[in-house]
Parts: structure tokens; sequence; C-alpha cells
């Protein structure tokens, strides 16, 4: 009998510590936000039930994006130089892109296009990226992006890239900003894969190099 209650108590230890020791601090978690890239393919606004005017409380925008679209042929004749980029609106910007050899007249795969819904917190976003960079968050101005491209190019590592792109803050856009043939970058709220938490534009933006002139020696005077 006492061999049974020895037993038994040892049996409540164990599942006492398989219940405390059952769950990692790593499985506790929260898992990474989920991301969207690529290219505005449709644009949609619907007012909540039984509105008839637009909203702040009322308006829900819904962006479908192709993410078959690769930002290395996105830009391929997309990229401006920084001047260009800085005048350019989001209109002109998305007729442009509409008309990229990475968009223009390719086929829609069901399977690669995704939605996300923006509402009121839903925080909205231009930047410029390098033309060359497909990772980054880009630069909040063109002059920003061009600068780092130049110390990548240069090869100055005393100037991190990264450094420009926290100096200015980002230009501020609208739902109303947001057209088919802009590229995005979404972050959807951690554990929602339906809302986005953030909606950036990205502009391509190339620095545009001019070349200096050779000037000869002036002859020696005799």
């Amino acid at each position: 009998m006492s061999f049974t209650r020895r037993s038994g108590k040892t049996s409540v230890v164990i599942a006492t510590l398989l219940l405390v020791c059952g769950s990692s601090p790593a499985d506790d978690k929260p898992a990474a936000p989920e991301t969207i890239s690529g290219l505005i393919v449709n644009v949609d606004k619907y007012l909540a039930s039984g509105q008839t005017a637009a909203g702040a409380a009322a308006e829900r925008w819904v962006v479908t994006v192709s993410t078959d679209v690769l930002w290395r042929d996105f830009v391929r004749d997309q990229a401006v130089s920084p001047e260009q980029a800085a005048k350019n609106s989001t209109t002109r910007a998305a007729s442009k892109g509409r008309k990229s050899v990475a968009s223009e007249g390719q086929p829609l795969d069901s399977a690669l296009i995704a939605t996300a819904d923006l509402d009121s917190q839903t925080k909205l976003a231009m930047r410029y990226r390098l033309s060359t960079d497909e990772a980054t968050q880009g630069a909040t101005t063109p002059e920003g992006a061009a600068k780092a491209e130049a110390a990548v190019d240069s090869g100055d590592t005393t100037k991190p890239a990264t450094a420009s792109r926290t100096a200015a803050k980002p230009r501020a856009i609208t739902t109303k900003d947001l057209k088919p043939g802009l590229w995005v970058e979404i972050e959807m709220r951690p554990g929602d894969s339906k809302h986005a938490q953030t909606l950036t534009v990205l502009q391509p933006v190339e620095d545009v190099k001019v070349p200096t002139e050779s000037v000869k020696p002036a002859s020696p005077s005799k």
C-alpha cells in the first residue's frame, strides 16, 4: 500500500512538472506579422451598412496586390532621379507603374493575389527606395535614398547607408492617393491576416551621376 501511495505522489509531481514545462517561452511569443509586397492592381472603397456618405468611421478600403511582381523587374524602367521623384504625385507614379515591363500585359495569378483591409487605424506613408535595394524600408526623402546609394557605390563604410533613412519624416499620403500601379509594402496587424497595420508606398529612385568633363592642361607658353 505504501508503494502505491508513493507512486501516486510521484505521478502527481510528474504531471505537475509536465504542466509547468509543457510550453516553452518561445511558444508564447506572438507570431511575426505577415507582410505583403507587390504591385497594387485594385483599390476598392466600401461604406458601412446604412451609410450613404463617406466618413472616417464609415469608410473601408480594400487594396488588392499582385505579389508575383518582383521589385528588380518593376524598377527596370521606373526608377527616376531624386529631383523627379520629389515632384512625382502618386497619380503620375501609378500611371507609369501600370506600364512597367513587370506588370503590363502580365496575367494575374489568383494564387499570388493578396488583399488587405485599411481603416482609420492603418498608418499610411510614402518612402523612396533605391532601385538596387530589394529588402529595406527605403528612405524618407529621394535625396536620402540617392545618398545611401552613393555611399554603397563608393565603398564608404564610415557612413552607413541606413543613416540617411531617418533624417526626415515620411511623406504623408491618404487612401485617396492609393492607385493601381504603385508598389507597396503592407504589414498586417499581429494575429490578424485581414487588416493592415501599415501601408507604405515605395517609389524607386536612382542616383543620376553627371560625368565630369575632363579639363586639358594649358599648354606651356613659349
